[in-house]
């Protein structure tokens, strides 16, 4: 289909691949990020705290958590547990 602002794929198309991380992704990351937060004296502090969130993603990650599941644990509400696999 072709119009004023280009033009536009037609039909149904397949969605593109979804890539997964690595088991280890956010370890190195913290790790990669504690390396520099010691060389850049400037953003060291901020480069810490993100060192932190990489390595609190690395202790979701292996402990199974998934994106988009709730976690009973830190939430108000009460869930079903019919999510669980």
């Amino acid at each position: 289909m072709n119009h004023a602002y280009g033009s536009a794929p037609e039909g149904v198309m397949d969605p593109p691949a979804v890539l997964l991380p690595g088991r280890d992704v956010f370890a190195a990351r913290a790790q990669r990020l504690r390396d520099l937060a010691g060389r850049v004296e400037a953003l060291s502090d901020f480069l810490a705290f993100m060192a932190q969130v990489a390595q609190a993603q690395q202790a979701a990650l292996e402990q199974g958590c998934r994106p988009g599941s709730p976690n009973p644990r830190h939430s108000p509400w009460r869930w079903s547990m019919e999510w669980l696999p």
